[in-house]
């Protein structure tokens, strides 16, 4: 389980410091090998890695 808290909609990212809206897109991500960068040892919640399966969509939001 992955928990959120959505605080204000907006169109793309939002620096909460500055205010500055970044832009950013969102992109499906094919190989595992990808998504195993994204793990508990470099902070992220959970092993993205794991949460990859087949026949399934990954999709990412990245800044421009």
């Amino acid at each position: 389980m992955i928990d959120v808290w959505i605080d204000e909609l907006t169109p793309c990212l939002k620096d909460n410091d500055t205010g500055e809206l970044v832009d950013t897109e969102v992109i499906r991500l094919h190989r595992k090998s990808f998504l195993s960068k994204y793990n508990q040892k470099n902070h992220w919640f959970v092993s993205c890695a794991k949460l990859h399966q087949k026949n399934r969509w990954n999709m990412a939001m990245v800044a421009l």
